[in-house]
């Protein structure tokens, strides 16, 4: 669109304002010749030294990157749709951020200098809206960067901003989002300082008002007066200083509650009760049954996670939960962990319905190793000790910690099992995490061993590690493992597959693979790379 004439002064005035406070040049090839009666200002010249050429229709370089008629379209659909046009506005305060910053456009490609990395052209949102449409008339491609006189070069891809700046008309605001998300709290600390450092000017004001009206009619001396406006003054300033705490004590308040509510909040399962009947775990022989189990989270009664599932685990065996996400694997696990209870049916183990049993005394018979193991901050020794019940010696340490191939990594360290591991075990690899987490359910010694998704997140080599130390966890044991990567199950006894909290297929590795069903379509595309979801 052509502005019309008694607005084209207007469009030029806009491009030439924006050029000369961004400090920002182009020089892309015209693609048609110049119509003669328009005047060209050369802006890649400052601004003193700018001259209009004279008329001329011979093809010539034409010095802008941003069209006056587009910008000035652009400029008032901004102010129509819905005022993002005054953004413009924070194009002048951009003169610190850009001492030097330059577009040049070399075939598909524009080149942005500038130096500030972090503040650069194309990542301004109020820039990215003024190159908008010369971004989609000439195009932006990503290029390399190198240094030129001192400043860093950035190439940017503009073009996925813009595409958001089209979807959402009021992109323009998104830095003033998070203040009007917060505006009322800013408002409220703001009203509270406001009040503590007013107070005491009011009241030496009211005080001298009254004062010296008492004065006025002689019921007060002079002396009277100071005393009673040095306490009214003390008075004020300590209200002030109290008042200035407000937004302490609001918050102070408002965690009392949220304490206040989790203390008198009981739990469905709780640990500490001791009313259940006590299991002994070395006992125990691993025998667990699950018997028509069915489950669902509170939070979605409606949506069945588990549905009427049964299975028969012996002592001793391995057996493999596989199935895509959400399919209710790691579900299974955090019910026999007594995490949750089922909504319907009963779980057993040697026997007996483990919601009659002691809490405490149940999860003592169980290990679990998970996806991202548990530490805390400590030295390696307290980590390694963590749930056990017996007493534990030296030497079965040691031993725990060769089986779980961690034994080499605690001796290269200058402390050994004395060492700190840092928040969170930081000091350890991902890999090592895990391979410490085995050697803890190995000090358990329990008879079952939960496995959920325990190599998951592992490089090849520290997953074979693993896995060996997962392998020799799992001799004599009652195992349940939970696995996306099908070939670290693949020597399991049973293997079960889940499809949205049912159990479609079960057997080994072999017989799976003769049906030729859910289980054999999993592993083709895993060996073809593709994974399942």
């Amino acid at each position: 669109m052509v502005p019309p004439a008694r607005h084209r002064p207007l469009a030029r005035y806009v491009c030439h304002h924006l050029f000369r406070h961004t400090h920002c040049y182009s020089t892309v090839a015209a693609t048609s010749s110049i119509p003669a009666g328009e005047a060209h200002i050369d802006l890649s010249t400052p601004l003193a030294a700018r001259t209009v050429p004279a008329r001329s229709t011979a093809p010539r370089y034409q010095a802008t990157a941003f069209p006056y008629e587009e910008l000035y379209q652009h400029v008032l659909d901004k102010k129509k749709k819905d005022q993002s046009y005054r953004y413009f506005r924070s194009i002048t305060r951009l003169q610190d951020q850009f001492p030097l910053a330059r577009c040049n456009r070399t075939g598909k490609k524009v080149d942005v200098w500038c130096s500030n990395d972090y503040l650069a052209m194309g990542s301004h949102p109020a820039v990215i809206s003024a190159m908008e449409d010369a971004l989609h008339t000439y195009g932006a491609n990503s290029g390399g960067s190198r240094n030129i006189a001192g400043h860093s070069s950035l190439v940017e891809t503009l073009e996925a901003s813009i595409a958001e700046l089209h979807k959402k008309p009021s992109a323009l605001y998104f830095s003033s989002g998070f203040a009007r998300e917060s505006i009322h709290s800013i408002f409220q600390a703001s009203a509270f300082y406001a009040l503590s450092q007013s107070i005491t000017f009011l009241c030496a004001a009211l005080a001298f008002w009254y004062g010296g009206t008492l004065l006025s009619k002689h019921e007060y001396t002079v002396v009277q007066f100071f005393i009673c406006f040095s306490a009214l003054i003390s008075g004020a300033q300590t209200a002030g200083v109290i008042f200035s705490y407000a937004p302490g004590m609001s918050k102070a308040m408002g965690a009392a509650r949220d304490l206040r509510t989790l203390f008198n909040r009981r739990p469905t399962i709780d640990t500490w009760d001791t009313s259940g009947k006590p299991f002994d775990k070395k006992a125990s022989s691993g025998r667990i049954e699950f018997r028509n189990v069915s489950f669902s989270y509170p939070s979605r009664p409606e949506r069945v996670v588990v549905n009427n599932f049964n299975l028969t685990v012996q002592p001793g065996q391995f057996v493999a939960l596989v199935g895509a996400s959400g399919c209710g694997k790691s579900t299974l696990i955090g019910l026999l962990e007594r995490f949750s209870d089922p909504t319907s049916g009963q779980i057993l183990l040697d026997d007996q319905d483990i919601s009659t049993l002691d809490v405490a005394s149940y999860r003592s018979a169980i290990s679990l190793v998970g996806q991202e193991p548990t530490l805390f901050s400590g030295s390696i020794r307290e980590n390694l000790l963590l749930g056990t019940v017996d007493d534990v010696s030296e030497d079965e340490i040691v031993q725990a910690c060769v089986k779980a191939h961690i034994y080499e990594v605690v001796m290269s360290v200058p402390n050994g099992f004395a060492t700190d591991l840092g928040s969170k075990g930081i000091m350890l690899s991902g890999g090592q995490k895990q391979r410490l987490a085995i050697a803890r359910a190995l000090l358990r010694n329990t008879k079952i061993l939960l496995l959920d998704e325990a190599t998951a997140a592992l490089d090849s080599r520290s997953e074979a590690m693993v896995q060996e130390a997962l392998n020799k966890a799992s001799e004599k044991r009652t195992t349940i493992a939970v696995a996306h990567r099908l070939s670290t199950i693949q020597h399991a006894d049973v293997i079960c597959v889940l499809e949205a909290g049912r159990m479609v297929e079960v057997g080994n590795h072999r017989e799976l693979m003769r049906k030729e069903g859910v289980y054999a379509g999993m592993v083709e595309m895993q060996n073809r790379g593709m994974g399942f979801e």
